[in-house]
């Protein structure tokens, strides 16, 4: 990102709102130039502005994040998954583990309504991609002579690295929300090029 608007970003992260004055004094720039970089801002839905209350004449406008802009912080969600998953693993085990991590998925799936079982084949692995982006994973439907889903984004690669017991969650909620049982033949954190799951040939 530019930096002067990366600065903008900076300050209302720091400060929770500012004016055009405010950005002005504290850049050292115009208040025109502080526009102009507000107004690209506001095309980008990273700032909002809304009238600053008790002023009369001209407009004045009190500029504030928004949830998109936050998204460009830094996070640690991997990190409290991390370490919430090793705890459970020190206290009751890696087993217990996957089985909450199942119990997850059918929660998901749930979430989902039943599994459309009577669909065709290949319509209910597009339901799976649809649903796996949804939950921010970038899954491929491979409909050759073996019907896979190859998972090229996971979500949770990260703790995936330190806790492999993570992906039984996603293989759980593949499986539930296409009906069937998936075979994992490839898997990312041992060293493959992706995660990759195969429908059984007898129910393909």
């Amino acid at each position: 990102m530019q930096e002067t608007r990366q600065q903008i970003i900076d300050i209302l992260k720091q400060r929770d709102q500012a004016t055009v004055d405010d950005l002005a004094a504290d850049l050292d720039l115009t208040p025109m130039t502080v526009r102009h970089h507000l107004g690209i801002l506001e095309e980008s839905h990273l700032v909002a502005a809304e009238p600053q209350r008790g002023k009369v004449g001209r407009p004045h406008y009190i500029y504030r994040l928004t949830p998109a802009a936050e998204e460009l912080f830094p996070k640690a969600y991997h990190l409290l998954a991390e370490r919430v998953l090793a705890k459970i693993k020190e206290q009751y085990g890696s087993e217990e583990a996957r089985e909450i991590l199942r119990a997850v998925a059918d929660d998901l799936v749930a979430a989902q309504g039943e599994p459309p079982t009577s669909q065709p084949l290949a319509e209910r692995l597009v339901r799976v991609e649809d649903i796996m982006a949804a939950e921010g994973f970038r899954v491929r439907v491979v409909n050759g002579d073996q019907a896979a889903i190859e998972v090229c984004n996971c979500a949770y690669r990260h703790v995936a690295a330190q806790h492999p017991e993570v992906c039984e969650l996603d293989h759980a909620l593949m499986e539930g929300l296409l009906g069937q049982p998936l075979e994992r033949v490839k898997h990312a954190p041992t060293g493959d090029n992706c995660c990759r799951f195969e429908v059984s040939r007898s129910t393909s």
